[in-house]
């Protein structure tokens, strides 16, 4: 039973409510032991953190493989907010399904709370993410294929 001493608030205009602390998952990759990764997720989760914070490219997908064995075990997605990044660093959209596809398949999960653009940091990443085919895209098909299921 989660504890529910860490404070949740509102996601936006999301309808979700989520737990302040976060977890983020690059850690989670880095024990050589995968079972204490499994274990840093589990007992967040059941301490009241519900906010998780992964990548595509965390520990070269080791994070994704972690945290979606943690949550496929006694409901624990069902407990917690799920995001995850595009890493598509060409910003192209084709490039972003295929990434959204594999993370979805290493997370064990039909389904992300939250799935946004990683490291916007060049001049031109704008540019190349709204521009026709760009990564926007994938982002408005994934939005509209989760609504239309």
């Amino acid at each position: 039973m989660a504890n529910e001493a860490i404070p949740r608030r509102p996601f936006g205009t999301t309808g979700e409510e989520v737990s302040l602390l976060a977890v983020g998952g690059a850690h989670i990759g880095l024990p050589e032991d995968e079972a204490e990764g499994i274990r840093i997720v589990q007992q967040a989760i059941d301490a009241g953190a519900s906010f998780l914070d992964c990548a595509w490219e965390y520990n070269d997908g080791n994070s994704e493989r972690r945290l979606g064995k943690a949550l496929a075990q006694e409901g624990y997605r069902d407990k917690a907010f799920l995001m995850t990044k595009d890493c598509a660093h060409d910003r192209k959209a084709h490039h972003s399904m295929l990434k959204l596809e594999q993370s979805l398949k290493r997370l064990q999960t039909d389904r992300l709370d939250l799935w946004m653009i990683h490291e916007v940091v060049w001049d031109d990443d704008p540019e190349k993410i709204f521009a026709p085919g760009g990564s926007a895209e994938s982002l408005l098909k994934a939005k509209s294929a989760f609504q239309n299921r």
